[in-house]
């Protein structure tokens, strides 16, 4: 009996419905078994698998006339179709037979014929589901506690301007007056409040969004944006809420301050190809900028010659506002690097 052969038989359970529906022997039951599995081993032309009869017999260890009466019933019931063919993977032009299972034959159930492995699937399949939760589970953790370490950078439990008696008067276009030694949670009312009858933009130019993109108070007293395209949107993030109010607690010289912004092409920035900047204390030539989404993409080389792309500070993309990365770059990139020894120009300086 061959590898194949020996295997799938081993682990054969009977189809009895099947077997009862069709009115097929117990030796019939197997040898349909068998031309099943051809479609996993056996070369095939589309539907049609070839088998020679000495490899059933061989396989089967049944005599010809068992297997070619078992043949003829599964035609008679339209369980298979048999046609002669050639195969061209066995270098011989004399034609084999192809058997093909009908619909009919593949309502024979599969599922019965390796209890051991399904079984072990279904507990495979139910492991993975759990580590995937796990995995899901340890990725919120993660998230919580990277936001938690960003408040602590954004929102200090003692802010440094605590205890000092101070009030900012009208920013901006507002007459709203505040006073810095409030808490947290006053801070917030104090804005709300203030902003909300003021009909005003509390500021722009925010941390993860369109620096164009103003935030204001409606008239529901709940935390809003206009975005450059001058479409209002409530702000139902609890995280991105909460994220804003400790940023703006942080960053009070913000409340009011609504920059104006020109607009900016991407040539503008495209001109500070081959400039010099430093980033953490490295220095890096700005490689290429090509426009990105609705940004644009920078790659940067270092001193040896290893070309990387930049990062948005902002998300960790890479793609960069052109706003933020005119800005930049304009504070930042060099047309000469000066070390002690040498000077090094840009290449379109």
């Amino acid at each position: 009996m061959s590898v194949e052969a020996k295997n799938y038989l081993h682990l054969a359970i009977k189809d009895f419905d099947f077997q009862r529906k069709y009115g097929l022997s117990a030796t019939q039951v197997d040898i349909m078994f068998y031309l099943i599995q051809l479609s996993s081993w056996a070369d095939g032309i589309g539907d049609f698998y070839f088998i020679a009869q000495s490899k059933i017999i061989n396989d089967m260890q049944l005599n010809r006339k068992t297997i070619e009466a078992a043949f003829t019933k599964f035609k008679k019931l339209k369980l298979i179709e048999v046609k002669m063919g050639i195969n061209p993977n066995w270098g011989e032009k004399k034609k084999f037979r192809m058997v093909k299972i009908t619909d009919k034959g593949k309502e024979y159930k599969l599922n019965v014929f390796r209890p051991k492995e399904s079984e072990k699937v279904k507990k495979l399949e139910k492991e993975i589901k759990q580590l995937r939760m796990e995995v899901e589970r340890l990725r919120k953790v993660e998230q919580t506690i990277k936001e938690e370490e960003e408040d602590k950078k954004i929102c200090p439990d003692t802010p440094k301007n605590l205890g000092e008696k101070e009030s900012l008067k009208n920013r901006g276009n507002n007459s709203f007056i505040y006073e810095v030694d409030k808490d947290f949670s006053s801070f917030k009312k104090e804005i709300t409040r203030g902003f909300g009858n003021s009909n005003q933009p509390i500021c722009n130019y925010v941390p993860n969004y369109n620096p164009k993109t103003q935030f204001i108070i409606n008239s529901y007293n709940k935390l809003s944006i206009i975005s450059p395209d001058k479409k209002y949107f409530q702000v139902v993030n609890p995280t991105e809420i909460d994220r804003f109010w400790r940023w703006l607690y942080k960053n009070q010289d913000r409340i009011g301050d609504v920059q104006e912004f020109e607009d900016i092409k991407f040539e503008d920035v495209a001109l500070y190809v081959g400039f010099f900047v430093e980033i953490n204390k490295l220095k890096f030539k700005i490689k290429s900028i090509r426009p990105l989404g609705n940004g644009v993409k920078i790659e940067i080389e270092n001193t040896k010659g290893l070309i990387t792309t930049m990062r948005n500070p902002q998300n960790g993309g890479e793609i960069i506002d052109l706003i933020r990365c005119k800005k930049w770059l304009e504070k930042d990139a060099r047309k000469v690097w000066k070390t002690e020894n040498r000077e090094q120009k840009a290449e379109n300086g």
